[in-house]
Order: C-alpha cells, then structure tokens, then sequence
C-alpha cells in the first residue's frame, strides 16, 4: 500500500506578527513538529567559519585521490556557495597517522625528507562544526558531471557512521547513489534465496540529465532509519538505528583509478569543474534555537530547481522494503521579510493539490491552491497573529504562530 504524506514546512523571523520556526509532518494519523536548527543560505561575501571548516577535520590531503582541499576553492558569493576542484600541485606535511606505504607505492609519489607529500589536484568542500541527531536535511545542489568528478552531500559521525544523501559520479549523468555506513558494515541488509546477504547502498536511475541544473537532495533520518529524496521523490528506505550524532558535508573531490567510485579523471575532463549550491537546511523534533538566531537570514532563494528529474520508476528500492511504504509532498512557507512570503512545493505528483489558508481573526485573508511543483510569492497585510491551515486530501490542519 502507498500512501501520500504531506510535510509542511514553516519558518518565521523574529517580528512583532510572527514568531517560531516549524515543520510539520502530517498523515492521517499524527502531526509531528520539527524546528529549524541550522544550515545556510550562503547570502554573505566569504564562507561563515563560525558554522563551517572547508577541510577535513584531521587533514586537508585525500593521499589515494592526490588531493588538497584548499580554502581558495571554497568560495561564496551571490547567494550560492561554489566548490571548485583543479588539477594544481601542492606540498603539504602529511600526518604520521595517515601514513600508508601501499598507496605511497601505488601513486609513485612517497614524502620527501621533510614529510612533505605532494598532490597533484586542489578540490572544496565544508564541513559542519556543530553535529546533528535525528532529524531532516536538505540541499539545493547543482552539478557539472565531468570524468572522475565525486560530488556528494553527506552525513558523518564520530564513531563511523555515515549517510549519503546523494554521491555522483562525473560518468554517470543519468544515476545518483545512496547509502548507509556504520562501523558493523551495514552489510547484514538484503537476504536472498540463498541467505546472501550484502550493504545497502545502490545506484538509482532518473529520468533524465543530472548535470546542469538545480535540484534538492533530502533525507529524513530518525531512530527507525533513513529516508532518501530527490526533487521530494522517494529513492529509497533503510530500515536500521543510527544513534550517534553526525556532521554536514558537502564536498567536491576526486575519486582515482584504483578506489571507490572509479575511474578518476582523465585527458577528457575538462577543468576547473565547480559544484555549486544555493542552501542548506536541517530541521529538528527535539532542538529549538532562540529566534535572535534568525534576524540575519536571508530565505530568499532564486534559481530554479528542476522538479521534473525523478527517479525512474516508483520506489527503486521496494524489494528491500519491509512495511508499508509511502511518498510524500514538501512544501516550505519562508520569509522574506514583514509580510512577504515564499512557499515552495515538491513532491506533488499529477491531480494531487494542497491548499493553504492564512488565517487572522478568525478571518481567511489569503488562500493559495498548490497544484504544481516551484515557488510562489505570498503577501500579508496583517501584522497580528497568523495561523496556517492546511488542507490535503479532505485533511484539515491548523498551526499557531
């Protein structure tokens, strides 16, 4: 059985007419409310350093992908943050920790007299200072896809757990891959007719290009598993507890010849190769930030996401699903200053429709049908109290600021 379920999301500033900062989940069974905890929507000159290291926290140097992550190439600037990765050698003293013969051997390429290693390419990305728990986390993602290219939004904790919401590679326009990592493996996932049993991580096919163009990467992760998301559509379900607290990343490296996600890079890739992206988001049941933590954010969010690329075919991973499965439908309501707001919607499939009444007084003072995924701009006269209901499927739910 599939079943639609419907997530509102609800953000306000801190202002005379509006206060707190929501999401919501909603079936016909239960609503359940989460708080928006952190993120950033890149509307400054320079990267917030307060929120974010551009490297790896024990290193800047991959030694397998002969790669530096440099903060040149972690750069912010109207509204997006764009990694950049190039071929550009560098000389950095390696930590004792990361040493490793075999792949020394295997790259021709050993520390001098001085420790010192040198890669042959600078990449970016950045790396969450704060750690999150369960919770929903999305990213609005665009992508070149170029030979050896591994761009990826993940999660990663201290004790070796780790979600990937989305890796690509610069191949394979046309596939996205998910997983789970964990210190036992993850392994112990899929039985077959025989007893095999493998990881749960899998390539997804869409139904068209990747490259090129923005869309929103998401996942819902709480203590029965994770959920993984493209453009609102389901990809995929892990069903398994991940306790351990875990940090953002998003990051755009190399992957080489003879590792993970192979080939590497090649005459054909073209340089420099950029991933950019328009925001981050996490959203929280438990944790709740003081609404000063707000006056500064900017929601305003301009380019355009293409809600056309889904997966190709419902529920790729529904043989190793369990349960009932279902799909869902997103939609945000941001502000944009007194009286202004952005509602964004994805998820919404064919004949499927949403509507939202701002609600003041008792008195309905704007209505909006949502039949389309994309963004629409509301505007509010009232400065009192406004309540939003939502009504989906002959659902009626109705929230208080």
């Amino acid at each position: 059985m599939i079943r639609k379920f419907l997530f509102l999301f609800s953000f306000c500033i801190y202002a005379p007419w509006a206060s707190g900062q929501y999401m919501f989940r909603l079936n016909d069974k239960d609503i359940t409310c989460l708080n928006y905890i952190g993120g950033d929507e890149f509307n400054t000159n320079r990267l917030d350093t307060s929120a974010w290291i551009d490297r790896l926290p024990y290193s800047r140097v991959t030694v397998r992908e002969r790669s530096f992550y440099a903060s040149e190439n972690v750069i912010v600037g109207n509204g997006v943050l764009t990694l950049i990765t190039k071929p550009e050698k560098r000389k950095y003293v390696l930590e004792s920790y990361l040493y490793d013969t075999v792949l020394f051997t295997k790259n021709k390429n050993f520390p001098n007299q001085y420790g010192e290693i040198t890669t042959d390419y600078t990449a970016g990305m950045i790396w969450s200072r704060k750690p999150y728990a369960h919770g929903y986390f999305e990213c609005k993602i665009k992508l070149e896809f170029k030979r050896g290219m591994w761009p990826a939004f993940w999660l990663y904790g201290k004790e070796g757990n780790e979600i990937d919401f989305v890796e690509y590679k610069g191949e394979r326009n046309k596939q996205m891959h998910i997983d789970v990592h964990c210190p036992t493996g993850c392994r112990n996932y899929i039985q077959g007719a025989l007893g095999y049993r493998k990881r749960f991580g899998h390539w997804v096919d869409v139904n068209g290009s990747i490259a090129d163009q923005y869309h929103l990467v998401s996942g819902w992760w709480n203590k029965d598993g994770v959920r993984f998301y493209l453009n609102g559509n389901l990809l995929g379900i892990y069903r398994g507890s991940i306790l351990a607290p875990q940090d953002i990343i998003v990051g755009l490296g190399l992957a080489s010849d003879d590792g993970p996600f192979n080939p590497g890079p090649d005459a054909s890739t073209i340089f420099p190769c950029k991933l950019e992206v328009d925001y981050i988001r996490a959203w929280s049941v438990d944790s709740v930030l003081p609404s000063t933590a707000f006056e500064k954010l900017d929601f305003s969010s301009l380019p355009r996401v293409n809600y056309n690329l889904v997966p190709k075919g419902k529920i790729k991973f529904k043989r190793k699903v369990k349960g009932e499965i279902y799909e869902d439908v997103f939609i945000s309501i941001l502000p944009l200053g007194i009286g202004k707001w952005i509602v964004n919607t994805n998820g919404l499939t064919k004949g499927d429709s949403v509507i939202l009444q701002f609600i003041s007084g008792n008195k309905v003072i704007k209505q909006l049908q949502l039949s389309a995924n994309g963004d629409n701009i509301i505007e509010l006269a009232s400065k009192e109290g406004v309540e939003v209901k939502v009504i989906y499927k002959g659902n009626n739910y109705v929230k208080k600021f």
